[in-house]
């Protein structure tokens, strides 16, 4: 669930954040710009994207070692929420 989170989210997060701060630059800055634009724009995309991602890994990793702590992943997310 944390990986699929992560490929959905992170490719097409890196393309709006990367068009979205070249057009914050504008056309002369983000000429000169444009490597930092762009990685920033990937860093920002990978940060949104980890916060789904972290839940998820937190809950598989509890599942596997403790089997007895929640009956499925949804409870126990519910269970670690709390």
């Amino acid at each position: 669930v944390g990986y699929s989170w992560y490929g959905l989210t992170v490719y097409p997060g890196y393309e709006l954040l990367k068009r979205e701060l070249v057009s914050l630059a504008g056309e002369t800055y983000a000429e000169t710009f444009h490597v930092p634009l762009v990685l920033m724009a990937g860093a920002l995309a990978t940060v949104v994207a980890c916060i789904g991602v972290t839940p998820a890994e937190t809950a598989r990793i509890r599942i596997v070692a403790q089997p007895d702590y929640a009956d499925s992943f949804v409870s126990t997310l519910k269970r670690i929420s709390k």
